[in-house]
């Protein structure tokens, strides 16, 4: 038996670092592989729409490396991070270097998109229409570099060299396609195993014929929100994540849900919907990513906080609660305006943050006290983790928690918010309401003021925290199919990793 590992979107990625989805799949291919399970990655191709195997190689250098690849020199390894401390003074990252195999066409494109984005003023381009417009351009764009590949490769031929064949138990022949058809080719065979767990773009058309293979589907559920709590998203998320949702629960032989919590949210859109369920075995994430400990040097990095802080690492989105950070340390300036810590915020922006953003920017009493990082590399963050005072997850709703067990497992207090899945996490943070100010309020006085308590939390920390890693999440996932096997399905002892090649 083979696992298969879909890692679609992964090819996609453009970022200097993985966040958390990626995260996940990265680290639970990494476990399957030390668990010594035979595993081989595979993507969709939505040009051609073909099912294609690939090797970590072929992937972008930042999930390349993650993976275990060997490090292309064309590409810079570390990222360079974009600080904003809340002056309107920013640092503009250095994106990483296209990838040699990249067509003309996309290269024009993507100029295309940055040149059309420079001619709109920065107040202009904060609105939301003018993002939904940098959108649609950038579809536009896409549809254009995949047409303008199709017209200059109309076909194109798949060989696998003869080591490939060799240890593949799967017998494979030279296909050449004149033009695309709804067939994809699919290099699986009946008892196989089928991870679609970082990856949302395969079709239901691929996934049945993967079934009718004999293959089993195996997908990871992170959170239900689009579905359940749209006031967070865009209408069209919400659209695009229901009927995703529904396939899942109609074409999946197993579900796993990162957490208890998740996992029963997800049997509620069920019961809601009327739809029935597959098995759904919830499973612990790892605690950290090992490519972050990599980077364990002493090395500060370049922004270095110049008083004491607090550290909040999540995605800047309207439902990680960021407004409450806000507040709580617009009161905690004003009641201790010289020797109060400063705030650190770590992440990207996303939805429905532009005002909170310029607020941030432009509010006199906490625009040099709250600093807003991002692209920040693995190596750097973990030395945030290690030199703040505490860090603080005031998130109304998660599908996880995962800064929460990072926290803990660098020996770091953390304030989490009570709500969903954190408490599963962990009993050790210090918890609050997230819809509580004062709560936050006295317990970031508490940690700030008292050395002494601090110190005892943190030791309580180091000798009761057990830290969950990636070979744990992985051996989880396989006790969840072993459970679910057949007679007609039997797990396999231990394989040595092989992967096929992609022609180009």
């Amino acid at each position: 038996m083979t696992l298969w590992f879909d890692v679609t979107d992964l090819h996609h990625w453009r970022i200097g670092h993985l966040t958390g989805i990626p995260r996940t799949g990265v680290g639970i291919h990494n476990g399957l592989v030390a668990l010594g399970h035979e595993v081989r990655l595979f993507r969709y191709r939505k040009d051609d729409q073909r099912v294609v195997t690939v090797t970590a190689d072929d992937l972008p250098e930042t999930v390349c490396v993650a993976l275990g690849g060997i490090p292309r020199a064309t590409v810079s390894a570390e990222p360079v991070p974009t600080t904003t401390s809340m002056e309107g003074s920013s640092t503009q990252a250095r994106p990483a270097a296209a990838s040699p195999a990249k067509a003309e066409p996309a290269r024009l494109f993507k100029r295309l998109i940055k040149t059309t984005g420079r001619l709109i003023p920065g107040y202009i381009r904060r609105h939301p229409a003018s993002r939904e417009f940098l959108s649609s351009v950038a579809e536009c764009a896409r549809s254009g570099a995949r047409l303008c590949r199709a017209v200059v490769s109309p076909s194109y031929t798949r060989v696998l060299p003869p080591e490939a064949h060799q240890s593949s138990p799967i017998a494979h022949t030279v296909a050449t396609v004149s033009r695309p058809d709804n067939h994809p080719d699919l290099p699986v065979r009946e008892g196989d195993v089928v991870f679609a767990i970082v990856s949302t773009g395969l079709p239901s058309s691929v996934v049945e014929a993967l079934q009718q293979r004999g293959a089993r589907i195996v997908r990871l559920i992170y959170d239900m929100i689009p579905a359940l709590k749209p006031q967070w998203v865009k209408p069209r998320d919400t659209e695009i994540f229901t009927a995703w949702a529904r396939d899942v629960m109609r074409h999946s032989d197993l579900l796993l849900a990162i957490s208890r919590f998740t996992a029963s949210e997800a049997i509620r859109f069920c019961k809601e919907r009327g739809l029935s369920s597959p098995r759904i075995e919830p499973v612990r994430l790892a605690d950290v990513l090992e490519l972050a400990h990599a980077g364990n040097s002493h090395q500060p990095p370049a922004f270095v906080p110049a008083r004491p802080f607090f550290l909040c690492v999540c995605t800047l989105d309207i439902r990680k609660n960021h407004r409450l950070l806000y507040d709580t340390w617009t009161k905690l300036l004003t009641d201790h305006p010289e020797d109060s810590p400063d705030l650190l915020l770590i992440g990207t922006e996303h939805y429905f943050m532009s005002d909170f953003i310029r607020e941030l920017e432009h509010d006199p009493l906490v625009k040099h006290r709250i600093h807003w990082l991002k692209n920040v590399s693995d190596a750097d963050l973990g030395w945030y983790y290690r030199h703040c005072l505490a860090t603080i997850y005031p998130s109304k709703y998660e599908g996880w928690g995962l800064p929460v067990a990072e926290s803990l497992a660098h020996g770091k207090i953390c304030l989490s918010s009570n709500t969903s899945s954190m408490p599963e996490i962990s009993e050790l943070p210090l918890f609050f309401s997230p819809w509580s100010r004062d709560e936050l309020y006295e317990l970031v006085r508490r940690v700030w003021r008292d050395e002494a308590s601090r110190g005892a939390l943190e030791e309580r920390i180091r000798s009761s925290f057990r830290t969950t890693t990636w070979l744990d999440t992985a051996g989880e996932i396989m006790t969840a199919l072993q459970k679910q096997a057949t007679e007609n399905f039997a797990l396999p002892s231990s394989r040595h990793t092989t992967a096929m090649t992609e022609s180009p």
